[in-house]
């Protein structure tokens, strides 16, 4: 029994230990264990803080980069902007010397065409224009020096015309009596024919040498002076009415197709200068008279009632016409008095009187112009007073005509041709009698920007008949002119004017 007792006692004992020890050995383990997540703790606590401190770093080092970079571009763009600027600026000066030298290789032929008035047009352009433009060269080009610049100009050629004017104040009339263009009797006449107009001005004028009316009116009803200007076409024609708007001097254009004013302009005081080409009236812009700039290809221009104004006028044309054989007036003394031997409409030089004398109206000159920054070449092109752009329709230059007749009727036709685009392809010609063609047309292709030639043309019915030469020149885009001439199929040399 004792014996019982005592093993049970050892087994308890036992236990007790193995459990003790147990609990000991648990104890050591959960104290590892958290030993253990303490370290792991602290070793993610590090891993954190450590990744935390890269990705600062590289934060800084982005910011840093962005700044940098920001610091380029801004530089990179603020370059660019100064060398826009410079280019910019350099571009601006240039074409502001670009424009002055245009006004004023204008001017200077202009002062020539007055100054030189009655000069043969090769002598106008070959020796006056060249000693005037070398005289203007130095004072335009030594401002540009100044300002660190170089400009160069060098005459290319010049466009032949003719300048229209009468200098003496008094009514505006024609040099011959007995002009009636468009069944109108004198003072109405033709002043230029199938031409482009510019620096087109009336000075002198005098509300008090006009008649009294009020806008909007017909001039021709109303019986005041006026420019009837029309496109050589027939396709539009206007009439500018100058007139005494109580004590000072107003136009009114009238649109002759569909009878109304397209408006009307007054000037301030008693006397004016009426510019039709430049659209003023005693210096101040007159929307009604910018019609010029609008019309298309080259116009007739013709003064009604001429004895109701009195002053001074002028225009460039852009055709031969100061000698009496040259195409314009042979145009004009044709329209004025029915045959271009008839009249003569104007003076050769200037006098008493209207004139018609060989004139520049346009000049080419190369212009060159260099700064620290730019370097602008250009062709330019000078015509002071035209109210559009370029002209683009073809010229007659020369027109004459022989007469071979005999029994029959024949005439050898010279003429020569230019075209601003130099793209003219035909000149036709033909021979009219009381309006009706009874010889040809005959039609020559021709090309390029100049051209000449001769053709013949017969009438096999016609012997010491009247006829009617006629010319037209077309270039490629259709833009064409025509000219004509009056003759007596009567075999004898010179005009070969009816008797």
């Amino acid at each position: 029994m004792a014996t019982i007792d005592g093993l049970a006692e050892r087994v308890r004992r036992w236990t007790n230990e193995n459990h003790s020890k147990a609990m000991n050995k648990n104890a050591q383990t959960k104290r590892g264990r958290a030993r253990d997540a303490r370290t792991d703790a602290d070793r993610n606590q590090r891993a954190t803080a450590d990744r935390g401190q890269l990705v600062l770093v590289g934060a800084l080092a982005l910011a840093v980069s962005l700044v940098v970079l920001a610091v380029v571009l801004n530089s990179a763009i603020y370059t660019q902007n100064l060398a826009s600027r410079s280019s910019e600026a350099g571009t601006g000066a240039a074409v502001d010397v670009r424009e002055s030298v245009r006004d004023g290789v204008g001017g200077v032929a202009d002062s020539v065409n007055r100054n030189r008035a009655g000069a043969d047009y090769a002598v106008l352009s070959g020796t006056h224009l060249p000693t005037a433009l070398a005289d203007w060269r130095p004072m335009a080009v030594r401002q540009q020096v100044v300002s660190g610049r170089t400009v160069s100009v060098a005459t290319a050629g010049t466009t032949e015309g003719t300048r229209i004017a009468d200098e003496s104040a008094g009514e505006f009339r024609p040099q011959s009596a007995g002009a009636t263009p468009l069944g109108y009797a004198e003072p109405h006449w033709m002043v230029a024919a199938d031409a482009e107009v510019r620096n087109f001005r009336l000075s002198g004028v005098s509300s008090a040498d006009l008649v009294s009316a009020t806008a909007s009116f017909d001039p021709k009803a109303k019986g005041t002076f006026f420019v009837e200007v029309r496109e050589a076409d027939g396709s539009q024609k206007w009439q500018v009415g100058v007139y005494d708007a109580g004590g000072s001097v107003g136009v009114m254009v009238w649109d002759e197709e569909t009878e109304t004013s397209i408006g009307s302009c007054q000037a301030t005081g008693g006397s004016a200068v009426v510019d039709l080409t430049d659209a003023t009236i005693g210096g101040q812009h007159c929307e009604a008279l910018s019609f010029f700039a609008e019309a298309d290809g080259p116009l007739n221009v013709y003064y009604v009632n001429g004895d109701d104004v009195i002053g001074t006028y002028e225009l460039t044309v852009d055709r031969a016409g100061h000698a009496t054989g040259d195409t314009l007036k042979n145009r004009v003394d044709s329209a004025n008095y029915g045959r271009h031997c008839a009249g003569p409409t104007y003076a050769d030089s200037p006098g008493s009187g209207p004139y018609a004398a060989a004139a520049v109206y346009s000049t080419a000159v190369d212009f060159r112009f260099v700064s620290e920054s730019v370097t602008y070449e250009t062709d330019l092109r000078s015509a002071p007073g035209e109210p559009g752009p370029a002209p683009e329709h073809p010229r007659i230059t020369d027109f004459s005509v022989t007469d071979d007749s005999g029994t029959d009727a024949s005439f050898d036709v010279s003429w020569a041709v230019t075209d601003p685009n130099a793209d003219l392809d035909s000149v036709t010609v033909e021979l009219k009698q009381s309006g009706t063609t009874v010889a040809g047309p005959t039609t020559v292709g021709v090309g390029g920007a100049t051209d000449s030639g001769t053709v013949t043309v017969s009438d096999s019915n016609g012997g010491s008949e009247t006829y009617t030469v006629v010319v037209t020149v077309t270039d490629d885009a259709g833009h064409a002119r025509t000219d004509a001439e009056t003759h007596a199929a009567d075999g004898t040399t010179g005009t070969g004017c009816p008797q």
